[in-house]
Order: C-alpha cells, then structure tokens, then sequence
C-alpha cells in the first residue's frame, strides 16, 4: 500500500465512524483522511481534512472527492433520534448512503466500505433489516474494484448520547450471555474499524460481506 493512500469517511462521529477515524489517522500508509460531515468535530490532525456539507447535496461535491482512494461510510441512525419518523432514518440509513455510494463512483474511488448490520435484507419483516437490506443492494450494482458490507449485531462501546434500547440490550446479553449463541452476541465497535481497515489492505477484488462472528475474530 502506498503512502499516498487517501481516505473519505462519513459517519465519523459514531462509535465505528470515531474509531476508524482514530485508526486511520495513526496509520502511515494514509497521508490524508477527508470527513463529509454536518457538524465540525472538535479536534484537528495535520492528515485530517474537514467539510461540512448538505447531506442531501453529497453528489454535486465530486470536487472534494476527485483522487481518494477508499470511502468509508459509517452512517447510520436510530427511530428513536429520529423522533419514530419512518422517512427520516430512510433519509440517512438509505438515501444519505446510497448517495455517498454514487459520489465515490463517481470519482473513481476503488474500494468502497459500509457498515449494514447483522440481519440486513430487503424482504425483512423488520422496517430497520429492511433498510439495511435495500442499501446493500443498491451498493453492490455501483462499480468499484472492491466493495466490503460489513454485518455487526449489537456494537459495543461508549456512545456519546444514550439509547435506552440498546442499553436495554447490552443489559439482557450480559445477563443471558450463556444462552445466547455467538453471532448473536456483541461486537465492539473498535473491532468493527480495525477489521475495515484490515480489509483494504488485502487489495481483493469483488464484493465481500464480513459477518458479526468473523467481526469478532478481528484482532486489535
């Protein structure tokens, strides 16, 4: 991997997206780490470079895009920070991405990485599965030497704002840990970023899903 290597995230103010980020920055074999996002985060690195951006206007910013090398895209939301409006999480979860997807197309970035999650499908009886599903679908017909999904169940990790729900479910794992099968447990969110790295740096060509078990198996 050359020295060179330029990398585009958005959703670094998440807990995969700020773990990455983290990664890249201490990884010599990338010179710069651009972040498209709505709101400034509040540090700097001499590799980082910030823009905030309309969301619902990503594809007409090719300029900022023309000659990276990999996307990364983190984005994702939850019904209740989108106060249970189905359209809004539709926005981020599939439009926000899917138009990401088409802008690192469009500029000719080779390897295209996205977080879905574990039981991602379009005909899921699960609107959230659903979603996940669709986005998939329309990543893997965008042309890139390389696509990664990567498929996590619950991430684990300290979360700047609270989801009582996912608490909830962090709590029920614990208790119930022994009853419940491995792909189904949690996976920390530091291993979802490293096994992202790790997998530009394979150069493969295709498309690659990564599934929670193998997620867990990554390394630190």
């Amino acid at each position: 991997m050359s020295k060179s290597k330029k990398a585009v995230i958005v959703g670094a103010s998440g807990l995969v997206g700020k773990a990455l980020l983290d990664m890249l920055l201490k990884d010599a074999d990338y010179a710069a780490v651009l972040l498209l996002v709505r709101r400034e985060l509040p540090f700097s690195h001499p590799k980082l470079v910030q823009k905030v951006i309309d969301f619902r206007r990503i594809i007409q910013l090719a300029e900022l895009v023309e000659g990276y090398d990999v996307g990364f895209c983190c984005l994702g939301t939850t019904m209740k920070q989108v106060n249970g409006e189905k359209a809004a999480f539709y926005e981020v979860d599939y439009t926000f991405c899917a138009r990401f997807g088409e802008l690192c197309e469009k500029c000719g970035v080779a390897q295209f990485v996205i977080v879905s999650a574990m039981g991602a499908d379009e005909k899921s009886v699960f609107y959230y599965n659903r979603v996940k599903g669709q986005t998939e679908n329309f990543i893997r017909k965008l042309v890139f030497d390389a696509v990664y999904i990567f498929r996590p169940s619950l991430l684990l990790g300290n979360r700047s704002e609270k989801r009582s729900g996912e608490d909830f479910g962090k709590s029920l794992m614990n208790t119930f840990s022994f009853l419940i099968p491995e792909k189904y447990k949690g996976v920390e969110a530091l291993k979802v970023a490293q096994a992202m790295r790790l997998a530009v740096q394979s150069h493969k060509k295709g498309i690659f899903v990564i599934e929670s078990a193998a997620i867990k198996n990554t390394p630190l």
